[in-house]
């Protein structure tokens, strides 16, 4: 494709053609013509998903399933593969059924898999009907079930939950004081969710008041995970474990109580939980009691206690954490004004794909304010920024440009789609890869990759 054909295709794709956003999106994760940006590629492929591009929704779910240009979350995955499927997309049939199979990102569940891998051999998929046959090789003969077993069979598959309502790379909110972030926002990365455990099990234990079942059954009817959503039953069961001194319940109910779920929005009591989850190290807790004690959400605000909240999540790792402390090092706000050690806190928080913290970053290279002023390095942050929908950001990358020349334009580029590239791969090296994203990957790698 021509740089003319390209940008005719992103012109469409900006005034809100779904087709055209998914193959922007797909030709950013091919690097053929166009140099490779999976953060850029996962942007515009959300938009075309949401408006119900099924293509867009299974290349989704391939980037979330390796982890290219986001965190990898094989739940989205599962979610987004499902989307596809429903819409007839073959290649989304077998991945979902393979998820169903080994119980990636949904719950194990060998009728649900079945059943997607028959909907994509009737596609022609040579794969699904090979999957059907050892199946089907190596299941055993029925047995009658008996009347436990009929209590607890489990209900029809529902499609798989997303994890939380937003996405990862979805900009997060200025690092000015501003409003409460809706619910739809997430401040900071949440703990690990419960493991799954057949709801038999879990029932059994939770009536006799086992914390962790508890937790786990409230986490199913959280995530509609074998069960229908119900954040009523959800806030009781959390509670329940919150109050015995469960971490991560006190995380999950403050969250609820914050953004108003299955209980009435309460800032003061989502403070509470939120306090309780990270005095007992929960970085995610810290993070959000940060951000409520920096805009005086629940509480009076508290610059000083705000930064301490902060540092304790941004020594975890917590990328929002992470930037907010860079702000707090610019501006002399508690610590010292120091414009290095905010640089390091932006630079941290960037590099894992925080706009905000790229767009400032971009700046201080801009500007050589506490880093060498570098122009080059500046585009780069900025075009990271402004594929992850950063406003200002996207000025700014459009003024910086005429700075620049064409050599020095293309290094930007190559620089920002390689550190992208260079983390989906670590994280890819410390797995195995399955055979359904060996699958996607033969259908969306790079020529270079598949020869």
């Amino acid at each position: 494709m021509t740089p003319s054909d390209f940008k005719d295709l992103l012109s469409q794709a900006s005034a809100g053609d779904a087709k055209a956003q998914y193959q922007v999106g797909l030709l950013l994760t091919k690097d053929e013509g166009v140099p490779q940006d999976y953060v850029a590629a996962v942007g515009w492929l959300q938009k075309a998903a949401a408006a119900g591009n099924g293509d867009a929704q299974f290349v989704l779910g391939a980037l979330y399933a390796n982890g290219k240009g986001v965190i990898q979350d094989q739940r989205k995955a599962a979610h987004w593969y499902h989307q596809a499927a429903e819409q007839g997309h073959s290649l989304a049939h077998f991945n979902l059924g393979f998820c169903y199979e080994v119980g990636e990102g949904v719950d194990k569940n060998a009728e649900a898999a079945i059943q997607w891998y028959q909907r994509a051999a009737e596609q022609g998929d040579p794969d699904a009907q090979q999957a059907l046959e050892e199946i089907a090789a190596n299941r055993p003969p029925p047995a009658a079930p008996s009347p436990v077993a009929e209590a607890i069979a489990p209900h029809p598959v529902a499609p798989p939950p997303e994890a939380g309502a937003a996405e990862d790379v979805v900009a997060p909110a200025e690092l000015e004081p501003q409003p409460l972030p809706s619910p739809a926002v997430e401040v900071a990365t949440p703990p690990p969710l419960a493991p799954k455990e057949p709801m038999g099990e879990l029932l059994k234990f939770a009536e006799t008041g086992d914390v962790l079942a508890q937790y786990k059954l409230g986490m199913k009817y959280l995530l509609g995970q074998e069960v229908e959503p119900d954040y009523l039953i959800a806030s009781l069961l959390l509670q329940a474990a919150a109050e015995k001194g469960l971490a991560e319940a006190q995380f999950y109910l403050g969250e609820l109580c914050q953004n108003g779920q299955g209980i009435p929005q309460n800032f003061a009591e989502s403070t509470r939980w939120y306090h309780r989850a990270a005095e007992q190290g929960v970085g995610a807790a810290q993070a959000r009691l940060g951000h409520f004690y920096d805009q005086g959400v629940g509480v009076v605000p508290d610059f000083v206690e705000a930064a301490k909240w902060f540092r304790r999540a941004a020594d975890q790792g917590i990328a929002e954490a992470q930037a907010r402390i860079g702000q707090y090092y610019e501006q002399g706000r508690v610590f010292n004004e120091d414009a290095v050690e905010a640089v390091k806190w932006y630079t941290k928080a960037a590099e894992q794909a925080h706009a905000e913290a790229q767009y400032h970053l971009g700046r201080c290279c801009e500007q050589g304010q506490g880093i060498s002023q570098d122009y080059a390095a500046a585009y780069k942050w900025y075009n990271l920024a402004a594929a992850l929908g950063h406003r200002q950001a996207l000025e700014a990358r459009e003024q910086i440009v005429t700075l620049l020349s064409s050599r020095q334009i293309a290094e930007g580029q190559q620089q920002a789609s390689d550190l992208y590239r260079s983390l989906g791969f670590k994280r890819l090296a410390e797995k195995e890869i399955s055979p359904a994203i060996q699958k996607i990957l033969a259908q969306h790698a790079p020529k270079s990759a598949k020869e």
